[in-house]
C-alpha cells in the first residue's frame, strides 16, 4: 500500500480545510469496507463539479490518483496542484479534436495504462465513469474506462487483485453554502464467476461492456436513482414522515436526523418502492401520490416533520454563548473597528453570490463557483482594505505629527492589523448569521404551530396514517439497516 507523499498530505489538508469552512457539517461512514494491503477502483456518480473529488480527497485515508480532462492541467495554480499529487490527463475526444484519431486512441490508452500500473503498485485511483458532472437524479450512461483501468491493473497483478468500491456521494443542499454532506463508502462490488477473470484479447471488449453495465447498476442503486427530482422529494419525505412517527411513537424527543441515518431511511424507501410497484403498482402509486400532498402541505407551513411534535428549542447553549460574545465584542471591545469589519466582507459575499447565480452554467457548478471564488476573492478583499490602511496610515503621519511629538511607523502593523481583522470578522459574520437563521427558524416554528393548530394535528395525524401504510408495504422485505428503541435507524 502506499504512503501519503508530503505534497498529497498538503494538498489533502489545504482540501480539507476549504471544505470544512464551505459545509457545516461533512460527515463519513463505511471507512471499514475499504481493504488492507492492496489497491483498487473508487467510482463515485459526479452531480456537484470539482466539490465531489474535492470529498473524496479530504475522507479516503489513503492517497487518491485521479483521472481529470487534460484541459485542466493549463489552469493557473490547479495545474500544478493536480500534476503535484500524480493526477493523470485524460484526453477526451472533444477535446483534442485536432488530433488524429489514432492519436487521440493512443494517447488515451497511455493515460488508462497509467492508472493501472499505480493500482498494480497498490494505489487507489477515483474514477466518475459517467465522464461528466450533471445535475439529473439518475446515473448517466458510464464509459468503459473504468472497467479497462481494472482488467489491465488485474492482468498486472502478482499477488492480490484490485478492487472496485462504490462512494456515494450526498448532499442536503448540494450548492447551499454551511449545508450538510455524507461521503459512503460502500462494499467491494462482489463480481461475478463470468467477469472475475482475466479476458483473453477476443473477450475483453465483451468483458468490458459487460462490467461497465455492472458499475452502472450499482451506481444506480447507491444513488436511489429515479425519473425526477419532484419524485426524488417524495421519497426524501417517506424516510422522514416513517422516522418522525417512529420516534414520537418510542416516547423520544424528535430532532433533525443525521446526514447518515437520512440516506439509510431513503435507501429502505426506495428498495420498498422497486420491490413492491410491480406487485401493487395502484396501491404504490397512490401512496406516492398521498406522500407527495403532505410534502406539499409540508411545504405551505414551511415545517419539518420533525418538528410536528413539541416545541423546537428557543436558543441553545451554543446560541447563547455567541449572542453574548457579539454583544461583548460590539459594546465593550471595537464596535466602530467591528462595523468596518462587516461592511469589508459583505460586498464580496454578495458579489460571490451574484456570480454562483449568473455564472454557473448548471445547477451543479454553483457551489463550485461559490467556493473557488471565495478562496480568491475573500483574501483579495482583505489584501484591499489592509493596503488601504497602508496607505492611509502613511497619509495621515504629517497631520499625526502636529499633534504628537513623533509618530512611530507602524504602517506594516496597521496594514496586518486590518487584514486580520477582516478574516476573523468573516468568520464571526458567518458563525452569528447561522446562529440567528437558527432562532429565526424556532420562532417561525413555534409561531406557525400556535397559528395553525388544526392543520398540524391533521397533519400529524395523517403523517401517523401514512407511517403504517409505508410499514405494512415494507412488512415483508429484508431492508438495510435496524430500528432502535428509541425510533431510530442504525446501520
Amino acid at each position: 500500500m502506499t504512503t501519503l507523499s508530503l505534497n498529497y498530505q498538503r494538498f489533502q489538508r489545504l482540501v480539507s480545510m476549504l471544505l470544512q469552512t464551505f459545509f457545516y457539517k461533512i460527515e463519513v461512514s463505511g471507512l471499514e469496507n475499504i481493504p488492507k494491503g492492496q489497491g483498487g477502483l473508487l467510482i463515485a456518480w459526479h452531480p456537484n463539479g470539482m466539490i465531489d473529488p474535492g470529498l473524496i480527497i479530504s475522507s479516503f485515508p489513503h492517497q487518491v490518483v485521479f483521472g481529470a480532462r487534460h484541459g485542466l492541467f493549463s489552469w493557473p495554480i490547479l495545474g500544478q496542484m493536480m500534476s503535484s499529487i500524480g493526477t493523470v490527463p485524460i484526453y477526451r475526444k472533444q477535446d483534442v479534436a485536432q488530433l488524429s484519431a489514432e492519436e487521440q486512441r493512443q494517447k488515451n490508452v497511455e493515460s488508462l495504462e497509467n492508472l493501472a500500473a499505480k493500482i498494480t503498485d497498490g494505489a487507489w485511483a477515483a474514477l466518475f465513469p459517467e465522464g461528466v458532472s450533471h445535475d439529473d437524479p439518475f446515473v448517466q450512461s458510464l464509459k468503459t474506462g473504468a472497467a479497462r483501468i481494472f482488467y489491465q491493473a488485474r492482468k498486472n497483478a502478482t499477488e492480490k487483485n484490485p478492487v472496485i468500491i462504490p462512494v456515494g456521494l450526498y448532499y442536503d443542499k448540494k450548492h447551499s453554502f454551511r449545508s450538510r454532506a455524507l461521503v459512503q463508502f460502500y462494499p467491494a462490488i462482489t463480481l461475478p464467476k463470468d467477469l472475475d477473470c482475466n479476458p483473453s484479447d477476443e473477450e475483453i471488449k465483451e468483458k468490458q461492456k459487460a462490467l461497465t453495465s455492472l458499475l452502472e447498476d450499482a451506481l444506480t442503486s447507491i444513488i436511489f436513482a429515479l425519473e425526477s427530482w419532484e419524485l426524488h422529494a417524495v421519497f426524501h419525505r417517506a424516510g422522514k414522515l416513517v422516522r418522525a412517527e417512529r420516534i414520537y411513537r418510542a416516547g423520544s424527543e424528535s430532532d433533525r436526523p443525521e446526514m447518515e441515518e437520512l440516506i439509510l431511511g431513503l435507501s429502505r424507501i426506495w428498495i420498498g418502492y422497486h420491490e413492491m410497484k410491480e406487485k401493487h403498482p395502484a396501491m404504490v402509486a397512490e401512496l406516492v401520490s398521498e406522500v407527495s400532498e403532505y410534502h406539499k402541505d409540508l411545504e405551505v407551513l414551511g415545517i419539518e416533520d420533525h418538528e410536528l411534535d413539541g416545541n423546537p428549542k428557543l436558543i441553545s447553549f451554543r446560541i447563547i454563548a455567541i449572542l453574548l460574545l457579539q454583544v461583548i465584542l460590539y459594546l465593550f471591545v471595537f464596535p466602530p473597528i467591528l462595523i468596518v469589519g462587516y461592511i469589508m466582507n459583505l460586498p464580496t459575499t454578495i458579489l460571490i453570490t451574484f456570480l454562483s447565480e449568473h455564472y454557473s452554467s448548471l445547477y451543479k457548478d454553483k457551489a463550485s463557483v461559490k467556493l473557488f471564488s471565495s478562496i480568491v476573492l475573500f483574501p483579495l478583499t482583505w489584501i484591499f482594505w489592509s493596503w488601504l490602511a497602508y496607505i492611509g496610515y502613511i497619509e495621515s503621519i504629517p497631520y499625526l505629527e502636529k499633534v504628537f511629538v513623533s509618530v512611530p511607523d507602524l504602517a506594516i502593523a496597521a496594514s496586518l492589523f486590518i487584514f486580520c481583522l477582516g478574516m476573523l470578522s468573516a468568520i464571526v459574520m458567518f458563525t452569528y448569521i447561522k446562529a440567528s437563521k437558527r432562532v429565526m427558524r424556532s420562532l417561525k416554528v413555534r409561531l406557525t404551530k400556535n397559528q395553525n393548530k388544526s392543520s398540524i394535528m391533521r397533519l400529524k395525524q395523517e403523517r401517523s396514517r401514512l407511517c403504517d401504510m409505508l410499514t405494512m408495504l415494507a412488512s415483508r422485505l429484508d431492508l438495510p439497516g435496524e430500528v432502535g428503541e428509541d425510533g431510530r435507524l442504525k446501520s
